[in-house]
């Protein structure tokens, strides 16, 4: 009988790391859509406000915790010889989701002022969709994590009865 007892409280604190961890793999996904989100607001409005270039715009992307880093790596691509929209599809399909990827890869750079900011604003507007979905997936997935580690602890008494 006492055997048990370590074997089941094992078993249920694996399921709660098990828990812990996609929690946390899915809010950081859910900060990456809505910085992203913001970035792409941001540019929109550098441009179309303040009349600041796109490489500029995207320039002042750079200090975002979470998505600077790619913002970064497409004025290094550009400074490179690479073109800015080249440069955009390159680094941002690597991106942290396939759907991330498509929504922002395929953003078309190149036009007026009027075309860019309209292709910004559907972008946003794709991962701010996204986001919601799964902010839906993790309120889902959070409500059958919490019934799986109650069913393993239910079990675990009823072993130890």
């Amino acid at each position: 009988m006492s055997g048990k007892l370590p074997g089941a409280l094992l078993i249920l604190l694996g399921g709660c790391l098990v828990c812990l961890n996609q929690r946390r793999a899915v809010r950081m996904e859910i900060g990456l859509l809505r910085e992203l989100t913001a970035a792409l607001e941001s540019i929109e409005t550098l441009i179309r406000w303040q009349k600041e270039t796109l490489p500029r715009a995207i320039l002042r992307q750079c200090q975002r915790p979470l998505c600077g880093g790619m913002f970064k790596a497409v004025l290094e691509n550009v400074e490179s010889g690479n073109a800015l929209h080249d440069s955009w599809k390159e680094v941002f399909s690597w991106s942290s989701t396939t759907d991330v990827a498509e929504i922002l890869c395929h953003i078309e750079l190149q036009g007026d002022e009027e075309q860019i900011t309209g292709n910004l604003r559907a972008a946003e507007q794709g991962l701010e969709r996204l986001r919601q979905e799964k902010m839906a997936r993790r309120r889902q997935s959070e409500k059958l994590c919490t019934a799986l580690v109650l069913s393993g602890a239910g079990l675990a008494i009823i072993v130890l009865i």
